[in-house]
């Protein structure tokens, strides 16, 4: 009994000369299991940052060869906590029948407890050494890549020197497991820091920064977001950006009905909601107003877009200036209505360049005004306004607007509370027109005092002007610039973000190399040009040719930077089908890889059922037939 007693107290009460008959202690097992657990999880974390591949290989190896080890020795020191446990019960219930030998039992009992202990810790061993194994298995998940980056860059499409000042937005996410606290994201402009701001941003989580800047100078102005962050990834952790400052934008307002009482005016809301003339603050709009009557096809050159406000027709010249202006240059014209709009006249006159066509009014008799109640949210006239306190389109109440024909060839962009459409849009040729299908002072509704009348007015006027702005400066990589040129130019010198200047292949709209050859005694026609090339790595590209110069912004894909591990529903789903589990977040985005039915196949699929029930129609008519002619016969 003493015997037993004193083997286990020997093996499993920490006594470091104390051999078993394997020769080794269990202290000194819980050392070698320390010592080989914790510089592995070190080393696994470290080392995942090499950027050798064949180095980061190798070392991988060595870790999954120590991780494994490491998870032996702590089973085989578990499974000799155990036998210590069982041994040192034995000894204490042998002590136990002994009621003399009291101090024999307490030391059993101290046995049994530390081997319980060295039980725990083992596990506790066990359960870190399988982690460490199990993160070397999945070199992508987890920890092991601990990354910060900016998702996204949002700026605005049209941007006025010296105007309002302007958001700059950007994402910023934290994919680790530590909270992200007082980081810094650093704003620069052409290369210069104008703000800093302090982020916190929680594990596995983002958040949004935004800042306000006003841009005084025309031209394409470059920039870039960086958050400064100690992850393993650092070229994701800077985003770039450009923006396109214009001059003030010139607007033809046509002012169907002048009138000196304000609340009749038809031009007077807009053009002060466009430029109240305040001499602390310069509005982004030049606006020119003119009557129908004193138009001419002069007013129309130079300017960025038109608003029609109580107009019913334009003389033959002004009509023909204006759908170049739409079809051929890119413009954009805006109606509002009024009184002095006939149906027919506008019809006939301005009908082809409206988006659709007008009926009668709406209101009748006896009949309660109407609200606007419905918006496209995701358009970029509304988008402004989604959410609370950005203002209520329902508090205005309309006494009068006109109905419309043919609305299914536009898109409605707002309807009334009795589903009649309320603003509607439509492309024609390259620009774009709108109406809105009441007036623009007080006679017909109140929309015009209040407050988000004025912002809507901005939104709307920016709408018309987009096209004509510039294209979009801002691409990821992957994606194809393309940038027109005047037909003076010969040659368009490129510089790529850390490359080297390279000229590039100056050809015309039409895809030819030169340009056509003009008949002998014609005057040769200005044909457009232009130059497009691939986006192949993030950064500024510098395009430089005759007569002016364009930059654009190019960046990582958002989804790339993202290395949380992909659900394996999602991945499964990607493959078999077009649909998504429910219930199932998509970290990143995910398309499916199989190529999607077009909506003529799916029309088609719809229709299988039309075959059938053709056939049957068929049948019934013949067995009619026969029927009727045996009728005859008798």
């Amino acid at each position: 009994m003493i015997s037993d007693f004193q083997e286990t107290s020997w093996r499993y009460a920490g006594a470091e000369k104390a051999k078993d008959t394997k020769g080794t202690s269990v202290q000194a097992a819980r050392d070698r299991v320390d010592w080989r657990l914790k510089p592995g999880v070190g080393l696994i974390v470290k080392d995942v940052k090499e950027t050798d591949p064949a180095k980061a290989a190798k070392r991988r190896e060595e870790l999954a060869k120590r991780a494994e080890a490491t998870r032996k020795a702590a089973a085989d020191a578990r499974r000799a906590a155990d036998m210590a446990r069982q041994r040192a019960t034995a000894a204490a219930a042998k002590a136990s029948k002994d009621a003399g030998n009291k101090a024999l039992k307490a030391a059993a009992d101290e046995a049994a407890r530390q081997a319980v202990q060295a039980r725990t810790q083992a596990d506790q061993a066990k359960s870190k050494a399988d982690a460490a194994a199990e993160a070397l298995r999945r070199p992508h998940a987890g920890a092991e890549f601990p990354n910060v980056y900016i998702e996204r860059v949002a700026v605005p499409r049209i941007v006025v020197a010296g105007g309002f000042a302007e958001v700059i937005s950007a994402r910023i996410v934290n994919r680790t497991a530590k909270p992200l606290n007082n980081a810094q994201v650093v704003l620069r402009l052409a290369g210069k820091v104008v703000e800093k701001k302090a982020v916190n941003i929680r594990p596995n989580s983002g958040t949004p920064v935004r800042f306000r800047r006003i841009f005084k100078d025309p031209g394409d102005t470059v920039g870039s977001i960086h958050i400064e962050a100690d992850d393993s990834l650092k070229k994701d952790n800077v985003a770039y950006f450009c923006v396109h400052v214009t001059p003030r934008v010139r607007v033809l307002l046509v002012n169907g009905e002048p009138n000196e009482r304000l609340n009749r005016n038809d031009g007077f809301f807009i053009a002060k909601a466009l430029d109240p003339g305040t001499p602390d603050v310069s509005s982004p709009f030049e606006v020119r107003e003119v009557t129908p009557q004193k138009m001419t096809p002069a007013d129309v050159k130079g300017v960025n877009g038109i608003i029609f406000s109580n107009v019913a027709s334009l003389s033959q010249l002004n009509l023909a200036a204006v759908r170049k202006f739409i079809r051929d240059d890119g413009g954009g014209v805006a109606f509002f209505v009024g009184p002095k709009v006939v149906p027919e006249t506008f019809n006939q006159s301005l009908g082809g360049i409206a988006p659709c066509q007008l009926f009668q009014l709406g209101r009748q008799a006896g009949d309660d005004p109407v609200t606007i109640s419905v918006l496209e949210w995701r358009h970029e006239i509304f988008r402004e306004f989604y959410g609370p306190r950005k203002g209520d389109f329902a508090s205005a109440r309309f006494a009068q607007y006109f109905q419309v024909k043919d609305s299914h060839a536009a898109t409605i962009l707002a309807r009334f509370n009795n589903w009649r459409p309320a603003l509607l849009e439509k492309r024609i040729g390259k620009g774009k027109s709108l109406l809105f299908v009441s007036a623009a002072d007080l006679e017909w509704n109140n929309l015009c005092i209040k407050t988000i009348f004025p912002p809507f007015i901005h939104e709307l006027t920016r709408r018309l002007c987009t096209e004509r702005a510039a294209g979009d400066r801002n691409l990821i990589v992957g994606d194809r610039i393309a940038h027109r040129v005047g037909p003076e130019v010969k040659q368009v010198e490129l510089r790529p973000p850390g490359g080297k200047t390279r000229t590039l292949p100056v050809v015309s709209l039409a895809g030819e190399a030169e340009e056509p050859e003009q008949p002998e005694g014609e005057t040769p026609k200005a044909v457009e040009k232009m130059v497009s090339f691939p986006a192949d790595e993030p950064g500024v590209y510098e395009m430089t040719f005759q007569g002016g110069q364009a930059r654009f912004a190019v960046n990582l894909d958002p989804r790339e930077p993202d290395t949380a591990p992909l659900d394996t529903k999602v991945l499964v789903a990607s493959i078999r089908s077009d649909k998504i589990p429910p219930g199932v977040v998509v970290a990143g985005g995910c398309e499916s890889v199989l190529s999607k039915s077009t909506p003529r196949e799916r029309a088609e699929s719809q229709q299988k059922l039309w075959i059938y029930l053709i056939a049957l129609v068929l049948v019934v008519l013949a067995v009619e037939m026969v029927l009727a002619a045996r009728t005859v016969t008798a």
